[in-house]
């Protein structure tokens, strides 16, 4: 008889693998680090939907999927001057969230984020920290 299983991280919950398996073979998808929790009835060509953008919550006592948080915070500023003064400032970033701007990482340890630029243009930024659903932003830069 197949199992449903979603196959996930014991320390962030998040999901590597959602598959049919064998029953009598359940016990050995898990990797070390890795935990899996039965999906119950439901297969997965069933109206039941597990997206890999949700994750395996265990703060509760009981393993149980959810769907990722949006990151809700916002610039003050979409479109700012390219001079290295003027500023778009982001605020109630989670902890130590990844922001990303044409290819280049920071850690904001603080909770806010500021950009200034050089040069005209449009900038991407991509904020990103598990488990929420990764933001991707632009800000226009004129002369």
């Amino acid at each position: 008889m197949m199992k449903s299983i979603v196959v996930y991280n014991v320390i962030t919950g998040e999901i590597t693998s959602v598959r049919d398996v064998p029953e009598s073979m359940m016990s050995i998808q898990a990797q070390e680090g890795q935990s899996y929790l039965e999906l119950g009835d439901y297969k997965l060509s069933d109206e039941f939907d597990v997206r890999m953008d949700d994750y395996v919550d265990t703060t509760m006592g009981v393993s149980r999927i959810v769907c990722k948080p949006e990151i809700t915070s916002s610039f003050d500023k979409v479109v700012i001057q390219a001079d290295d003064v003027d500023t778009a400032t982001i605020n109630d970033l989670p902890d130590d969230c990844q922001v990303t701007i044409e290819g280049d990482t920071y850690t904001v340890t603080d909770n806010t984020f500021e950009l200034t630029v050089p040069l005209p243009g449009i900038y991407t930024i991509t904020i990103e920290k598990f488990p929420f659903i990764p933001k991707e932003v632009q800000i226009e830069a004129i002369a």
